[in-house]
């Protein structure tokens, strides 16, 4: 599995909620090509409700839990990536219902 972390070594320690799954979207193509593409969020406690309801609203994501996925059997065409949400995030900020074009990561 192909690994894709975007958090800097200071936001893995306060980044340390993960919410995500499988991405339909990016899946079979790209570096997930032959594979399966995962897309997980990473953000503080606090965040977490705002970033679970944003998640489920996507239609591109079938959530899963990442220690699930890396337990068991993974293929070498398989992509992850770890999305940042920082401050700045929609799906934490006053307009986090406003999706932006391309689903916005």
């Amino acid at each position: 599995m192909i690994f894709q972390d975007d958090r800097t070594e200071a936001e893995r320690a306060e980044l340390t909620e993960l919410v995500g799954g499988r991405d339909s979207f990016m899946s079979g193509w790209g570096k997930a090509d032959g594979g399966s593409s995962f897309a997980f969020w990473a953000c503080r406690p606090e965040h977490l409700e705002q970033v679970e309801t944003w998640v489920d609203s996507r239609d591109d994501i079938t959530r899963c839990d990442l220690a699930e996925l890396l337990a068991g059997e993974r293929h070498e065409h398989e992509h992850c990536h770890i999305y940042a949400v920082r401050a700045d995030h929609h799906c934490i900020s006053a307009d986090q219902h406003q999706v932006p074009p391309g689903g916005g990561q």
